[in-house]
């Protein structure tokens, strides 16, 4: 019997509070696409793509390993449409904090051997998948408090997609 494989991502969550304001500007701006369900809001950090249930001990040893990381405010403050109707938010300049977090997460992960879809990062939260093109890209200025990491599945159910956290891990408070 093989061991059945699960789609994995590390990212962090975008905090309960400001979920409803982000999705309330998000619809406000009139774009033609499918929305970003408001609990599967979150910023990728390691896209796992489909891995084997047994790296779960390991991958959750990782993520406890990645609690010395200070936690960091990201400051989301561009709007932009990437290939096939992507549309996501952006900082203009990461925090220090947050790519240091990233580049220990994947020098970790590949430490055990697992390979990475994308060895480029641009942090983003992607609102709206296939959206039609923008004709004016509105100003925005969003804070996000970054408190913790997570281990997410990424499942397809009849209603759409859902990313349920198997873990997640604090980073330290005090530094933002």
């Amino acid at each position: 019997m093989s061991d059945p494989t699960l789609r994995l991502f590390f990212a962090l969550p975008c905090p309960g509070p400001l979920r409803p304001s982000l999705c309330g500007w998000r619809d406000s701006l009139g774009i033609c696409g499918r929305p970003v369900a408001p609990a599967n809001l979150h910023l990728t950090l390691a896209f796992l793509g489909s891995q084997p249930s047994t790296c779960l001990p390991k991958l959750r040893q990782i993520g406890a390993a990645l609690q010395g990381h200070p936690r960091f405010e990201l400051h989301l403050q561009r709007l932009e449409q990437w290939k096939n109707g992507l549309t996501v938010l952006t900082c203009e300049s990461p925090p220090e904090a947050l790519l240091d977090l990233q580049r220990d997460l994947h020098e970790r992960l590949e430490a055990q051997g697992l390979a990475l879809d994308s060895p480029d990062f641009r942090p983003h939260v992607t609102l709206f998948r296939h959206a039609e093109p923008i004709a004016r890209y509105p100003d925005v200025s969003l804070r996000w408090s970054a408190e913790r990491v997570v281990l997410y599945l990424s499942e397809n159910l009849p209603g759409g997609v859902r990313y349920r956290e198997m873990d997640s891990w604090p980073l330290q408070p005090g530094a933002h």
